[in-house]
């Protein structure tokens, strides 16, 4: 499944549903066949993400500083694309709308 995140700023975003699912987690919203970010929600929220993003570069950072120490060789990832990556369209989209007052719809 697909989610259409929507606004009358910005371009549509889509997102894989395991990851719509990870982000609209981290930044208090539940799942859902549709939804609402309100933009006076998004300081919040944008302030989550980027808390979880860099929660999630300090463990990735401390795994790969364990793993130098004991002279491992690299583990081939399984998800190459960080939550920066995947949260920024995300966070662009929120940004805008919070300054022109637009509301972020998906589902609808």
């Amino acid at each position: 499944m697909l989610y259409r995140f929507t606004s009358r700023e910005t371009a549509d975003v889509l997102m894989l549903d395991t990851h719509a699912h990870r982000l609209l987690e981290i930044i208090g919203r539940p799942p859902g066949p549709t939804g609402i970010i309100v933009w006076t929600s998004m300081a919040l929220a944008m302030q989550r993400l980027q808390q979880a993003i860099q929660a999630d570069e300090a463990l990735a950072a401390q795994t790969d500083a364990t793993k130098e120490k004991a002279r491992e060789e690299p583990e081939p990832s399984e998800n190459p694309v960080s939550l920066r990556q995947r949260a920024a369209p995300l966070l662009a989209m929120m940004e805008r709308c919070q300054a022109a007052q637009r509301d972020i719809v998906w589902g609808v």
